[in-house]
């Protein structure tokens, strides 16, 4: 997995997003054709980032609160991203 691919997703994720950031699997491996080591890989990486600039991030199956409404991160989403207030 090549770092300027996973930055160039995060750039545009931001971009056309908000604060809130959601990756889902068919996102990554249907749309981007993303093996399963290249998703893992791109998580890992993508996370690292994220958390770099300022956002909390959260894998299937955790609990998060988003608006002050709690949530659980769903079987279909991998990843999901907050910025920190």
């Amino acid at each position: 997995m090549k770092e300027d691919y996973v930055n160039k997703y995060i750039k545009e994720k931001i971009t056309s997003g908000d604060d809130f950031l959601r990756f889902s699997f068919y996102e990554l491996r249907v749309k981007e054709n993303l093996s399963n080591d290249d998703t893992d890989d791109f998580l890992e990486m993508a996370k690292w980032k994220l958390e770099d600039i300022g956002y909390d991030v959260y894998f299937s199956g955790a609990k998060y609160t988003y608006k002050g409404n709690r949530y659980m991160v769903g079987d279909n989403e991998l990843m999901i991203a907050i910025k920190s207030e």
